[in-house]
């Protein structure tokens, strides 16, 4: 296991230097500028700069004019900005998966009003506010995929995680996918108000009642 982390330690490390490179390639002379200063103030903010340098060498792969590599970077790092808002200051990796998913939601239309409210309820999580927020942010994306409107995605979610935190928003998720395949019994909103409420303090664990003693209630 040991070696499989080291060369994937490697590999990430290798592809990072790569991306930073690829803002020197001689197809962006003409927003190589605007590119080296979005990533510096992003670096210099403390934000994932890797991720704006990759968001580079993804578009160059991809053969897209260098203005439109322009315009997608700026898009992410605005983006990026409105979740690190959202989120906080923090460094440990719960809060990247966070500052992505968050990335994620907006890209799908939730904007910032609609993820600051996710965000607010997170903050019953306590030590695993991240780890609620992460899981919260993600479920919009997997219920909108299901074709929900995003008023109902937002509303639901935001019930399912004040109700039973992580568990809930898993649980929601769940009902929701059961729903789609029978046809028919309560909306969303309906499946949400469903879902079992937590007692006590949150449980940094991963744990939940209900789910039997000594099993996790997400993965």
């Amino acid at each position: 296991m040991l070696h499989v982390r080291i060369a994937s330690t490697l590999l990430i490390a290798a592809f990072c230097a790569t991306a930073s490179a690829q803002v020197e390639d001689p197809r962006l002379s003409s927003v190589r500028a605007d590119l080296r200063r979005v990533v510096a103030e992003a670096r210099q903010d403390g934000l994932p700069a890797e991720w704006l340098e990759a968001k580079v060498a993804e578009g160059l792969v991809k053969r897209a004019p260098a203005e439109a590599i322009r315009e997608a970077v700026l898009q992410l790092d605005a983006r990026l900005r409105v979740a690190a808002r959202v989120a906080g200051p923090g460094t440990s990796e719960e809060h990247r998966r966070a500052l992505r998913a968050l990335v994620e939601a907006q890209r799908l239309g939730f904007d910032e009003a609609a993820i600051a409210r996710l965000s607010r309820v997170a903050a019953q999580g306590g030590r695993r506010r991240d780890v609620w927020l992460q899981s919260a942010a993600s479920a919009l994306a997997q219920l909108k995929e299901q074709g929900y409107s995003n008023e109902d995605v937002l509303e639901a979610t935001v019930v399912a995680l004040r109700r039973g935190g992580r568990a809930g928003v898993t649980e929601l998720v769940a009902g929701a996918r059961s729903r789609g395949r029978r046809g028919g019994g309560p909306g969303l909103r309906g499946v949400a108000n469903m879902v079992r409420v937590q007692r006590g303090p949150p449980h940094d664990d991963g744990f939940s009642r209900g789910h039997g003693r000594g099993m996790r209630a997400t993965p």
